[in-house]
C-alpha cells in the first residue's frame, strides 16, 4: 500500500496562497489525476553537471560552478541529488515570494519523490502555452515532462513523483474532521 505526497500541497498552512491553490482534490485523484491552477514542469538531473555548464528558464540563465557561486551561479553539490537541492534553492531564492508579475520567470521549485527530480511551478502563467522554455547546454539537467496543467494518474501512482510508501516516517496522512455534525450543513474538512 502507499499514499500520495501532500507536502507543499496541503500541509503548508498558507497553501491557498501558493501555486497549488487551484488543485481540485477528490477522493479519486489516483484514478482521475488532478487539475492545476498554474502549469507545472518536471526537470531531472540525469547526471552531475560540470562547471560552466548552463541551464535556464526563459531568459534567466544559471551557470554551474565548483564553488564560490555568486549572482546567477549555482554551486555543484558533488552528486546529482545534492545539485538538485542547490538548483531548487537558487530558483526559489530568485523567484519565490516576489509579487512583481512582470518578473520573468516567476517560478518556484519543489522536491519530488525521486531525489533528482524537480517540480517547477509557473506562478505567473495560467496556461502552459505562456510558460517559459527550459534550456540547457548539455544533456545532464533535462526537461522530463514539459509544462502541463494537470498531474495525471501515472504520475500520482509513481514513486519517482508523488507517491511514497506508507512506511515512510515523513509522510503524514490527510485527516478529515466533521463540521456541523447532525445538521444539513455537515461536511468534512
Amino acid at each position: 500500500m502507499s499514499k500520495l505526497i501532500e507536502d507543499g500541497l496541503l500541509l503548508n498552512p498558507r497553501w491557498h496562497d501558493g501555486p497549488f491553490a487551484g488543485i481540485l482534490l477528490s477522493g479519486h485523484n489516483e484514478v482521475n489525476g488532478c487539475k492545476l491552477e498554474n502549469p507545472v514542469m518536471i526537470v531531472s538531473v540525469a547526471t552531475e553537471p560540470t562547471a560552466d555548464e548552463t541551464i535556464g528558464i526563459g531568459t534567466k540563465v544559471y551557470t554551474f560552478k565548483d564553488s564560490g557561486a555568486v549572482g546567477d551561479q549555482i554551486n555543484l553539490g558533488g552528486t546529482a541529488a545534492l545539485t538538485t537541492l542547490a538548483i531548487i534553492a537558487k530558483i526559489n531564492a530568485d523567484n519565490m515570494g516576489t509579487t512583481d508579475i512582470t518578473d520573468s520567470p516567476l517560478c518556484s521549485a519543489y522536491v519530488l519523490g525521486n531525489a533528482t527530480k524537480i517540480l517547477l511551478v509557473d506562478n505567473k502563467a495560467q496556461s502552459h502555452h505562456a510558460s517559459p522554455a527550459w534550456v540547457n547546454d548539455g544533456a545532464k539537467v533535462v526537461e522530463e515532462f514539459p509544462w502541463m496543467e494537470s498531474i495525471g494518474q501515472h504520475m500520482l501512482l509513481d514513486f519517482d513523483y508523488f507517491r511514497v510508501p506508507l512506511t515512510d516516517t515523513n509522510a503524514k496522512p490527510i485527516s478529515l474532521t466533521e463540521r456541523n455534525v447532525g445538521s444539513y450543513q455537515n461536511f468534512l474538512y
